[in-house]
Parts: C-alpha cells; sequence; structure tokens
C-alpha cells in the first residue's frame, strides 16, 4: 500500500529501500502512456510469447518428466506455479532455477496490495521486496555496462522522454516495471492453469473433447479466463461524477472495480454462472483498453501449452476424488492454492514433446487441421496480419483486439465494432 498506511514495523523492514511509484497499473496517461511504450518495446516480438514456444514446451515436459510413473501429484506445486514463472523468468533474464526464490517475492508483491493481512507478514513481505529491489538493481546496473538481449538488458538502457529529453529510468521506475512484469507475468498465469485444469479435470466428458478436438481448447481456455477470472478486482478513482445503477459516485471517489463480477454479469452472458466454453472469447479478464494486460498473449500461449502437454501425456487424467481444494485467500485473485491430481501412466514425450492422442493426434493445438486461418483481405491495413486468437489481429481504433481461435465471431469486442481483421 500507499508508505503513509505503513505501520512502523514495514517502515522499519522497508528502511533503506526504495519507495514504489506509479508506472503501470496505477498511473494515467501521460504517464502511464510513456512506461506502456516502454514495456511494449521491451516485449517484442523475440522476447514473448513466439520466441518462447519451443522452450515453454521443453519447460513444460521437463516438469513432467519428474512426475512419478504413476500415482498423484499437486498440480499447482508441480505445474501451475513453476511452469509460468520459469518461463517468465527466462523472458526477463532471470536465472529459471531460482524460481522459488522469485516465487516467494511475487507472493509478496501480492500481499502487499492486499487487505486485512497480519502484520507479521506485511514485514515479511517488505523484508522480500526490498530483497528483489537488490537483486534487481544489481542486474540493471551489470546490464549497462554489459547488456544482455533480454528484457531486463533492455531495461538496464531503455529510456523514457523528459523536459530535458531522453533520460535513462531512475530506481524507483525501474523496481516499479520490473516488478509489475514479473508478477504478472506468473501470478495471473499460475491461477489460471489451475482453474483451468479443475474445470477439464471436473466438467464431464470435457478432458476427451481436449484430446480429441484440439480447436475447443482455446475456447475452453477463454470461459476459463470468463468464469474465473485470475485477478478479480483492483481499486481506481473516479475522474469525474458518474451515477451508476441508481447511486450517485463523485469525482475522486475510490472504487473497487470487479472484473470478476463483470465477467458473470448476466445482462451480458446468458446464464451467466454455467460453464460454456461455445461462448467464445468476449470477457474482460485481461482488463480493457488503456489497461489491456500486456502479457495477456503470453498467458494464452502457456496455458494453451500446458494443457496440451497435461492432457497429452497423463493417461487416466482425473481429480483426486474426495481431496481438499484450496482457494487463493488473497481477496483480488482467484486461482488454486492447492489442486491434487490422480493418473495411471506418465506417457513418453513424443516429436515436439506431444503425445498422440485419440484423433487429434501429434500438431499444435493452436492451428487445428480442422480450422484454415482467416486472413485480412489484402485491401486492409492489417493484411499481413492472421486473425489468431494469440496474435494481434488488428489495431482498431488503435487498440489490441485480441482474438479467440477459431475466428468465429464478426464483432470486435475490444473496439465495440465489426472486427475488420476478418
Amino acid at each position: 500500500g500507499r508508505p503513509s498506511n505503513w505501520s512502523p514495523e514495514v517502515r522499519a523492514a522497508m528502511e533503506g529501500a526504495y519507495r514504489p511509484v506509479s508506472t503501470l497499473v496505477n498511473a494515467n496517461p501521460p504517464r502511464h502512456t510513456r512506461y506502456r511504450k516502454l514495456a511494449t518495446s521491451l516485449f517484442s516480438a523475440r522476447r514473448t510469447a513466439g520466441a518462447m514456444d519451443g522452450r515453454m514446451h521443453e519447460i513444460v515436459h521437463a516438469l513432467i518428466d519428474g512426475f512419478p510413473a504413476s500415482g498423484e501429484v499437486d498440480f499447482v506445486e508441480a505445474i501451475a506455479v513453476p511452469f509460468p514463472i520459469k518461463v517468465i523468468s527466462e523472458i526477463l533474464g532471470f536465472p529459471a532455477g531460482e524460481y522459488q526464490t522469485f516465487k516467494r517475492w511475487t507472493d509478496s508483491a501480492m500481499v502487499a496490495i492486499a487487505g486485512g493481512v497480519e502484520t507479521e507478514r506485511l514485514v515479511r513481505a517488505a523484508r522480500d521486496l526490498t530483497e528483489f529491489q537488490r537483486y534487481l538493481l544489481g542486474i540493471i546496473e551489470h546490464g549497462r555496462g554489459e547488456p544482455a538481449d533480454d528484457v531486463v538488458g533492455h531495461l538496464a538502457n531503455a529510456t523514457v522522454p523528459d523536459v530535458d529529453g531522453p533520460r535513462l529510468l531512475t530506481p524507483e521506475e525501474t523496481i516499479g516495471v520490473g516488478l509489475h512484469l514479473l508478477t504478472g507475468g506468473a501470478e495471473t498465469t499460475t491461477n489460471l492453469l489451475g482453474s483451468l485444469l479443475h474445470r477439464i479435470t471436473t466438467t464431464p466428458g470435457l478432458l476427451d473433447q481436449v484430446r480429441t478436438d484440439p480447436a475447443v481448447v482455446p475456447t475452453v481456455i477463454e470461459e476459463t479466463l470468463r468464469m474465473d477470472s485470475p485477478f478479480q478486482a483492483l481499486f481506481r478513482r473516479t475522474t469525474e461524477a458518474v451515477t451508476l445503477a441508481g447511486v450517485d459516485i463523485p469525482a475522486g471517489a475510490k472504487v473497487l472495480v470487479s472484473f470478476g463480477s463483470a465477467n458473470r454479469d448476466e445482462r451480458q452472458f446468458d446464464q451467466s454462472e454455467e460453464f460454456r466454453p461455445e461462448r467464445g472469447g468476449s470477457h474482460i479478464a485481461f482488463g480493457f483498453g488503456t489497461h489491456f494486460c500486456l502479457g495477456a498473449p503470453l498467458a494464452r500461449s502457456e496455458a494453451l501449452i500446458a494443457t496440451q502437454a497435461i492432457a497429452g501425456r497423463l493417461a487416466g487424467l482425473r481429480a483426486k476424488p474426495g481431496s481438499e481444494i484450496v482457494q487463493h485467500e488473497h481477496a483480488f485473485l482467484r486461482g488454486l492454492r492447492k489442486f491434487d491430481i490422480q493418473y495411471d501412466q506418465v506417457r513418453p514425450r513424443t516429436e515436439r514433446g506431444q503425445h498422440d492422442e485419440g484423433r487429434g493426434g501429434s500438431r499444435d493445438l493452436r492451428t487445428p487441421r480442422s480450422v484454415p486461418h482467416r486472413r485480412t483481405p489484402s485491401s486492409s491495413p492489417t493484411a499481413s496480419r492472421r486473425s489468431c486468437w494469440s496474435r494481434p489481429a488488428c489495431r482498431t481504433r488503435s487498440r489490441r483486439c485480441w482474438r479467440t481461435w477459431p475466428a468465429s465471431r464478426s464483432w470486435c469486442t475490444t473496439a465495440r465494432s465489426p472486427c475488420r481483421a476478418r
């Protein structure tokens, strides 16, 4: 929270540390625009989902290789936590072998924005975040002398516009951007993966569909994002007086914006409390507009690859009967802290680490044979882009529209207008 709200114990734990500054999540244009452009450039195509595709397959299959030959595992501990944090660590330029330390830091970052947390836990969080600051700034200092081709290497030498011209980021700005990228790249996907496999293994017939019809998988991911939005809410302030549902809210009021509630709005979704993958991708789990999640395509790719690997390699996969399912205790997050699964056999890897399962065969689930690529008409300014659920199909009205594959919808839910990528 804000330094003005810190207890004496937290202040003591943060002694000598840098105070947080608003960069992405809690900043508005033009300040937000400055850091958003920077973060977007750091997450260029060479350093994100496309470039990491092979490594993501390798990482998740290496984790599965470590499973017992048969039996049970806690899916959250075995896959949902280590997989995304290893991926984002490699993208950032952190050693993936230290992922448990990075997880401790991201957990503490989430605690720092939660309410109702005991002072003792807040003090531990403050110490963890101080440790993260020292770690990151040490890498940044080294990167300015010997820049590497990773996100942190580019962050070390990135500049932002200022009154007197471009300048390097301050330590406070560097910490703000770096912590946002680490936590956003880990926590969102961890929570999504746990909820996703829980849906797949507890919804009758869904696991069989996932194994036999690759085109189903992206729609299952999107419906899980709608039903179990990893980030449920954020505090915001109104910029002007407004009346919502008969309630007058003055300008400057602090409000809690609930994405999770909006994604179950019965006025927008028929039978909104039912899990229906055929709905497509109309949700705001990754936010909307200016603050749309920068890592959305990465999270979707990770979810796809993990689902592909788990469903293909674990014969007899099922949720452990009678096992306790532990939900996340954070008020703003939705996800599982513990989810035990059982299986009869770990199948060996095949080419690209995939297992030939049913009619789906061994292929990349993002490009199902049964659904041809839809290309933009040559007259469109976005003709060089594919309308694919994991890639930016268009920039209608200067906003990114992340489409669901297969591209069966003609309405752009981002721009609220007909999709121009079809």
